[in-house]
């Protein structure tokens, strides 16, 4: 079956509540798909490095990446995970 195309959504101008406004974002963002990549020190087996790959150019990627960066470099300075 293919579906008959791109959904566009129709959000309620007048809805004023940001609570509304925050659940349908967090909703939109939890299904995007992202792909995480774990990297290992080969001699421990320990976690290393986290990759992250998402829809590039949105908001939530930047925050993503950037929490992957840092995540990674405490990785790498032997915090545990």
């Amino acid at each position: 079956m293919i579906p008959p195309g791109p959904a566009d959504f129709v959000h309620n101008a007048s809805n004023a509540s940001e609570f509304i406004r925050a659940e349908v974002n967090a909703y939109v963002e939890s299904n995007i798909i992202r792909d995480f990549t774990l990297g290992f020190n080969p001699a421990t087996g320990e976690v290393r490095e986290i990759f992250t790959q998402g829809q590039v150019g949105s908001d939530m990627d930047a925050i993503i990446t950037d929490i992957s960066i840092i995540l990674s470099i405490l990785l790498q300075h032997g915090v545990d995970p």
